[in-house]
């Protein structure tokens, strides 16, 4: 692919205000040639004026593509940073692309750096029942991958342990189970978490319904109720028990944060992330 001709095609529908044409340019340009992971930026044929331009005249409704595939496009530009600012505040205010909003913002954490230090604070409030409807195993999937993180404190991953329990009570039983599966995965790499599933382990009189990020019962009260759903959901939730028994890690994360592991996930982007995990 000739960058030089995509960059001046992509410049040329701008000035016609031809924006969708050029979103589709930059997407083909990211997403359809396998050498762009080797694009040599010596040329200076970057994409950062371009995707400046667009997210400055353009509604996030209308850059959905866009952030659905920002990690790709970031390799065309030189200065990823540049656009920060956009995806940040679509992240921070929960506009409809603030899931992969947040995506990139993770990602450019890990590759380029970035200092963002409310990032789980911010992405935990996306752990709720309509986006787990809308996004479903993806955005499961990659609260597995920034969970799986072994710099982040014990009391987030408890956090968002109480959270996504909490949200299991109100989205649909397929997601129900899913929740739990991967509360059962956060169990097995942080086996400490596990004493949060014993009700004799807390003081229980007296009912804390409040979730939030800094303060929550860590008592996973919700295990009890969905102990009396469907077959399957009993099943995890048994399984959960069981495993939360044991107090030392049994399991070698590599082996837990293996492909198959994230599945509905651009493996391929978030790949060299999660290997840094267990280096």
């Amino acid at each position: 692919m000739d960058f030089m001709c995509v960059q001046k095609d992509v410049e040329n529908y701008i000035k016609e205000r031809n924006f969708e044409e050029a979103i589709h340019k930059i997407l083909e340009c990211a997403l359809d040639n396998e050498d762009n992971l080797n694009f040599d930026k010596s040329n200076e044929n970057y994409f950062d004026a371009h995707l400046f331009k667009l997210f400055t005249v353009l509604k996030s409704e209308k850059l959905t593509e866009i952030y659905k595939n920002l990690c790709e496009i970031f390799i065309l530009m030189k200065e990823p940073g540049l656009i920060a600012h956009f995806i940040t505040a679509e992240f921070e205010t929960g506009g409809c692309n603030a899931f992969y909003a947040g995506q990139a913002i993770f990602y450019l954490i890990k590759n380029y750096k970035l200092d963002y230090k409310d990032f789980y604070c911010n992405f935990y409030n996306l752990i709720t029942p309509s986006c787990i409807d809308k996004y479903s195993n993806e955005i499961l999937s990659f609260t597995k991958i920034i969970l799986a993180d072994p710099g982040i404190s014990l009391l987030c991953i408890k956090s968002y342990i109480k959270k996504l329990a909490r949200t299991s009570l109100d989205t649909t039983s397929q997601n129900c189970y899913n929740i739990l599966l991967l509360i059962l995965f956060l169990i097995k790499i942080n086996p400490l978490c596990g004493i949060m599933a014993h009700s004799q382990s807390f003081d229980c009189s007296q009912d804390d319904l409040e979730v939030n990020f800094e303060h929550f019962q860590p008592y996973l009260f919700e295990l009890d109720i969905l102990e009396k759903s469907i077959d399957p959901i009993k099943s995890v939730v048994h399984n959960i028990r069981n495993e939360s028994q044991y107090s030392r890690i049994r399991y070698k994360k590599e082996v837990l944060l293996s492909e198959n592991t994230f599945k509905d996930l651009n493996i391929k982007i978030f790949k060299g992330i999660i290997k840094s995990f267990y280096e």
